[in-house]
Formats: C-alpha cells, sequence, structure tokens
C-alpha cells in the first residue's frame, strides 16, 4: 500500500516505511549507470523525512548537472561537507545495483560506488582511506565511532548532561573498543557472544550489566535502522538480564542505626553534621538536601512552624512534597541562602552534593562502613522511624515522596494536609543521644 502524505512527490509512505525516489533524465541514465535514485528511510516522522528528502534530491539533482557538464549552484557545498556526509548519497546506487543484481559482493558494491563517486566528484581518488570510507558509507564495513555523536545528538538529546555522558562513556569504552570495524569478518554473532561473556566473567555487577548491553542495544539498533550497518543486530539476540537476576545480586543498602547515627555526628565537622541532622529528620535525599533554600521553607497558618517545600527531587512524586520541619532542625536553619553549605564542591553537571557526597562517603569509610552504607541509608532510617511510630503507609509515602502502590490513594486520593503530617515527623527520634 502507497500512501502520498506530503506535498512531496517524491516521497511516498510504504507499509509504514518512508522512500524517497528521483526517476534520472534518459540522458544521464547510462553515464549514472541506473534508471532511478531510491533510498529507502525507514521509520520515522514525516518532518524528518521530508528534510532528508528535500537533502537527498537536492544531491542527486546535482550529480545530474555533473554528468550534464553543468555548474551547479550547490555543488561546492557539497563538495564542502564532510566525506562521511556525502557518500551517504552512494547508498541509494548501491542499493538500486544490489536489488538488480543480489549475486554482488561486497566488494563489488565497492568497487561501483567508488567508480560512481570518482565520476561525480565527490571523491578525487580511489584509495584505503577513501574505500574504508565508502564501505562505512554503504554500512558494509561500519566505523561506529563516526556516528556516535549523531547518536548522542538525536537520541540521547533529552537526557540530562550526566545521563548522556554516561552513555557515550559506555559506548566508548565496551562497543566501539571491542568492534571498531562492524563488518562480515569482525562483527559476527560468534564474537558478540564471546565480548558478552567476557563483560560477564570481568567481575562488573549485574546491574553494570544490564545497563552495559540496555546501552549497546539502543545504538546498535539505530547504527541498523540508518543504514549505517547493514547487518544483523546480534546484540538484540543476547541473553538480556531481568531485574529479578539484578536483584538477587545486589548488595542490599542498609539503615544507620541510633548508635550508628551518633557515630556519625561525633566524627562530622561543622560541615558534615547539618547534612546529616537534615537527613536523619526528613529522609531527603542528598541532592535534594543540598538544593534547599530558605525560601523553601514556608510556614503553616495552622500551627505557625515551618514546613520544607521540596523543589528539587529524582521522581515528579517527590517534587514539591511537603515535609515538617523537626524541632531537632529549628536551631540550624540559616539566616538565608542554602541550608546545606557545600563550599565549592560543585560538579560540571551543577550537582551540589558532589563534593560533599564524597566526603560523607570518606566519613563513614573510615568509620568502617562498607558499600552497603550510604548517604541514602539515612533515608532508610528515617523511613523506619516512621513505620516505628506506626505511621500509615500513604503518610509515611506522602512526606517521603514515594508512590502509593494502590489504586484508591494511588491513583485517587490528594495529598495529605501539611498540618496533618507533622505529629508524624515529630515521633521521629533517635535513642542515643547525638548532642
Amino acid at each position: 500500500m502507497v500512501s502520498y502524505i506530503t506535498g512531496l512527490k517524491n516521497l511516498k509512505l510504504r507499509n509504514g516505511n518512508w522512500q524517497v525516489k528521483l526517476v534520472i533524465p534518459a540522458d544521464c541514465r547510462e553515464a549514472i549507470g541506473k534508471y532511478a535514485f531510491t533510498q529507502s528511510l525507514g521509520r520515522c516522522s514525516t518532518q524528518e523525512a521530508e528534510a532528508i528528502a528535500h537533502r537527498l534530491l537536492g544531491e542527486w539533482k546535482d550529480l545530474i548537472l555533473q554528468v550534464r557538464g553543468q555548474p551547479t549552484l550547490n555543488l561546492q557545498k557539497f563538495l564542502d561537507r564532510p566525506a562521511s556526509e556525502r557518500l551517504r548519497t552512494l547508498k541509494a546506487i548501491t542499493d538500486e545495483l544490489n536489488a538488480i543484481n543480489p549475486s554482488y559482493t561486497e566488494s563489488d558494491l565497492i568497487d561501483h560506488a567508488a567508480k560512481v563517486a570518482v565520476e561525480s566528484q565527490i571523491i578525487d581518488q580511489v584509495d584505503t582511506q577513501t574505500r574504508e570510507q565508502i564501505a562505512d558509507a554503504l554500512g558494509i564495513a561500519c566505523r561506529p565511532a563516526n556516528h556516535l555523536e549523531e547518536y548522542v545528538s538525536i537520541k540521547l538529546v533529552d537526557l540530562k548532561d550526566r545521563s548522556r555522558d554516561e552513555h557515550r562513556r559506555v559506548l566508548e569504552t565496551q562497543w566501539i573498543q571491542a568492534f571498531p570495524i562492524m563488518d562480515e569478518d569482525h562483527y559476527t554473532m560468534s564474537n558478540v557472544v564471546a565480548w558478552w561473556e567476557r563483560l560477564h566473567a570481568s567481575g562488573k555487577s549485574k546491574a553494570t550489566l544490564r545497563k552495559y548491553l540496555s546501552h549497546t542495544k539502543g545504538f546498535v539498533k539505530w547504527l541498523c535502522y540508518r543504514g549505517y550497518c547493514n547487518k544483523e543486530n546480534y546484540v538484540e539476540s543476547l541473553e538480556p538480564i531481568t531485574k529479578r537476576q539484578q536483584a538477587k545480586k545486589q548488595e542490599d543498602r542498609k539503615p544507620f542505626s541510633d548508635v550508628d547515627c551518633k557515630k556519625l555526628l561525633d566524627y562530622a565537622d561543622d560541615q558534615l553534621k547539618p547534612l546529616i541532622l537534615f537527613g536523619m529528620y526528613t529522609g531527603c535525599r542528598i541532592e535534594e538536601l543540598c538544593n534547599l533554600t530558605t525560601d523553601d521553607l514556608i510556614r503553616c497558618p495552622e500551627n505557625g512552624r515551618l514546613y520544607i517545600d521540596v523543589p528539587v527531587s529524582k521522581t515528579k512524586k517527590g517534587e514539591h512534597r511537603k515535609i515538617p520541619l523537626h524541632r531537632e532542625l529549628e536551631g540550624l536553619i540559616p539566616e538565608s541562602g542554602y541550608l546545606i553549605d557545600v563550599g565549592k564542591g560543585i560538579n560540571r553537571y551543577g550537582e551540589r552534593s558532589a563534593g560533599i557526597g564524597k566526603k560523607f562517603g570518606r566519613l563513614k569509610t573510615g568509620l568502617g562502613y562498607g558499600r552497603s552504607h550510604v548517604f541514602h541509608s539515612l533515608r532508610k532510617s528515617f523511613i523506619d522511624k516512621l513505620k516505628q511510630a506506626n505511621a500509615p503507609e500513604e503518610i509515611a509515602a506522602d512526606i517521603v515522596g514515594h508512590e502509593v502502590g494502590t489504586m484508591t490513594y494511588g491513583l485517587y486520593a490528594s495529598e495529605t494536609p501539611v498540618e496533618q503530617l507533622y505529629m508524624w515527623v515529630d515521633r521521629v527520634e533517635y535513642k542515643a543521644s547525638i548532642t
């Protein structure tokens, strides 16, 4: 089934896949070696399909004018583009050639594309470097490093800077180093399985392996979808790691006991002590705490006490939740500015908790606590205190920013009024003396 959705007559939608086609004038067909230029664009938005089609049509028309020996308005602009981008037009030529004679080898396709590229002035001469560029452009010998930044700019654009950099780093160090060239000699199912087995044997956690596989699957799928790799997506066939398998191997984070909290406070300096206390009596995550300012403290009209309106949170449920200010924290509020002094330890992602978080890590490690005890353990301690105070689950969820799992309270119920939360937060107390 063919459907014309746009005003561009050369662009068609066939069974959900866009295709652009330009019939070559009769006087140029012998020189170009085909009847028409065609290119499958795969599944993409109408806007993206039109943009790609306009670019391809312009390049094809320039090639026709070159064959006729006529000057072209866009020729120099076309020749000034990076070789990898200019060579994409060759893919349409070789796709057509392969359709006519499926017996052509990949080497035949490269040879034909090189011939057309020289005749069309896309390249000056054929050498080892240009053959590699042609093979990459045709998807025959994809060099994933050449396409990484395009992938990041298109597919990862909505991610936060930290997450985007992490994706890039994983792909560079885990996939591209292992498969710098994805051709029929190196990129095989057996080699991909061997790569996955080496990662399993490396001692990485299940969570890390699951992340590696997820990032790599997305990248290779995109390479195949864009035509940069004309091989099968072997990564898709690898056995995934389920969340249940991941959970079995993860070391559970443990709460700090009352004695542990006292120990932390006894050895903390004046910068860390307020952070620890706020963690103990609010259950906030460390980045949430480090972003709190005096402007986020609001006085409750019903009782005249302060509560925190959390402006930044990891989850949507956690944003703008209201946490009554525990009486133990009232003497720690500065006149203005941030509630937690983090010094100069702000990282390049603008995360205020970076430096002070590492400082807390050094403190707890120096006191003998392992990987199961982290700053987030104070959040667990706070939730345990609410549980010990017999706080209803929906009340505790509103205070710490968790979703409620039931249909009635989780989907339909409103947040608990802040004045009703004070009685529960006031019941949070640590038996060991913290003074």
